[in-house]
């Protein structure tokens, strides 16, 4: 995907499958969308995903104008809390998109710190 409305497919091209894995009854999730106005596209969306039965994390950040984007990190800061966590995201974030002002990159952080908050509550109401 390049971005909203634009993927990679060339013409005459068409996609034939999706494949998801198949979650655990274990698997939690949390999703922030933060926009002006109800019903207007995100300048900013954090999704998260945990399934420790399948040992799987993912998070992901992106928007309108920009494609998505799936965060890596091998030291583990991203589940973290408080100011490590706003950190190594905005690091992240910075890395990915080195074009992004300050706006951009906080607005992405602060989306996805509240998508993981969603998922950990998931985990600890189950």
């Amino acid at each position: 995907m390049k971005s909203a409305y634009a993927t990679v497919l060339e013409q005459g091209e068409i996609l034939t499958a999706v494949e998801l894995p198949a979650f655990t009854p274990r698997m939690r999730w949390g999703y922030y969308k933060i926009c002006a106005k109800v019903g207007e596209f995100a300048s900013a969306i954090g999704a998260a995903v945990r399934d420790p039965g399948l040992g799987l994390t993912r998070l992901l950040v992106g928007a309108v104008e920009t494609r998505p984007l799936v965060l890596t990190d091998p030291a583990g800061a991203l589940l973290s809390r408080g100011e490590a966590f706003r950190e190594a995201a905005a690091a992240a974030i910075a890395r990915a998109f080195p074009q992004a002002d300050e706006v951009f990159v906080h607005q992405h952080v602060v989306a996805l710190e509240r998508a993981v908050q969603q998922m950990n509550e998931a985990s600890q109401a189950s």
